[in-house]
């Protein structure tokens, strides 16, 4: 999927879409309050992490696989097949990444990335 204009574009990782159904967050408004009109994607990587997780994590992941579909959140394809690693990918190129994971936050910042991540379980904030 090319995107030509990626400063609103979101890349969502696995545990920032099970805080849909963890903390009751609308993650989409949330986004779209800090960045107005977004377009969301997820890597192929995320897309074969929520197969793998479906088994342990069945309800989280079919709330993430029903507003993946609801939201319209288009898959993009990147040259590593791990999540994480394919997420720092997609920062490199100019996405926003939308993630809970403290590691990868640090990849990323590590990279000049901009971040959304999750703040006391309750809203999301942005850091670039």
């Amino acid at each position: 999927m090319a995107l030509s204009n990626k400063k609103n574009i979101v890349a969502l990782d696995t545990n920032i879409l099970f805080s849909i159904s963890q903390y009751k967050i609308d993650i989409f408004d949330e986004i779209e309050r800090l960045l107005g009109k977004t377009n969301f994607v997820i890597t192929e990587a995320i897309d074969a992490e929520l197969d793998k997780l479906s088994k342990k994590n069945k309800k989280e992941v079919n709330i993430a696989r029903e507003v993946i579909a609801k939201k319209n959140v288009k898959k993009v394809k990147t040259e590593s097949k791990i999540a994480d690693t394919s997420l720092v990918e997609l920062a490199k190129q100019g996405y926003i990444i939308a993630t809970a994971d403290k590691a990868l936050k640090k990849r990323i910042k590590d990279y000049g990335g901009t971040l959304i991540y999750l703040r006391q379980k309750k809203y999301l904030e942005m850091d670039n």
